[in-house]
């Protein structure tokens, strides 16, 4: 595959809560953290879920903003419930 897209995030003191659920449209994925252990959270990191939304819906209608952290967190618990992620 050629590379055909790639991003960063940057986190800081304005946004410390990282990005929120959501799906990345790729063949291969790379996710790298730099962070000085002083600041690492137990139980932190990366949660890969194994859902796979059809092909043909986009991006757009997959991603979207949680009304509340409450609506997401019920996301992410129906997909951890349902064996649909790998920690």
């Amino acid at each position: 595959h050629a590379l055909g897209l790639w991003w960063l995030f940057k986190y800081g003191a304005s946004r410390p809560q990282g990005i929120g659920l959501h799906a990345d449209p790729a063949a291969v994925n790379l996710n790298v953290w730099l962070t000085p252990d002083k600041h690492r959270i137990s139980g932190g990191g990366l949660v890969v879920y194994n859902y796979v939304p059809p092909f043909e819906q986009p991006t757009g209608a997959i991603n979207h903003e949680f009304d509340s952290e409450r609506a997401e967190e019920a996301l992410r618990r129906s997909l951890l419930t349902h064996g649909e992620a790998t920690r």
